[in-house]
C-alpha cells in the first residue's frame, strides 16, 4: 500500500511542481518544504488532494511532523491513516 501512496503522491508532485522523479530515492527524501518546492499555498492544496484522494484527515500532530516533509514520511502518515 505505500509504494501505491508513494507512486501517486510522486506523481503528484511531478505534475504539480516538476520534481525529478528519475531518481526515485532522492525524490521520496527530498524536503519539500525546506527545499521551497511547495508554498503554504501549496501545502494547502497537498493536504486537501491527499485528503480527499485517500478518505484521510490529518492532525494537528502530523502536519507539525518531520514526516510530513518528505514524500516518503507522507506516504507512511497517509498508509497509517488509511489503515
Amino acid at each position: 500500500m505505500v509504494l501505491d501512496i508513494q507512486n501517486t503522491i510522486l506523481g503528484y508532485f511531478h505534475e504539480k511542481w516538476a520534481i525529478p522523479i528519475d531518481d526515485r530515492n532522492t525524490a521520496l527524501k527530498l524536503n519539500f518544504i525546506a527545499e521551497e518546492i511547495a508554498d503554504s499555498f501549496g501545502v494547502i492544496e497537498l493536504i486537501i488532494w491527499l485528503e480527499e484522494r485517500y478518505k484521510v484527515k490529518f492532525s494537528t500532530e502530523q502536519l507539525q511532523s518531520e514526516r510530513f516533509r518528505t514524500i516518503e514520511g507522507l506516504s507512511h502518515i497517509v498508509a497509517e491513516l488509511a489503515g
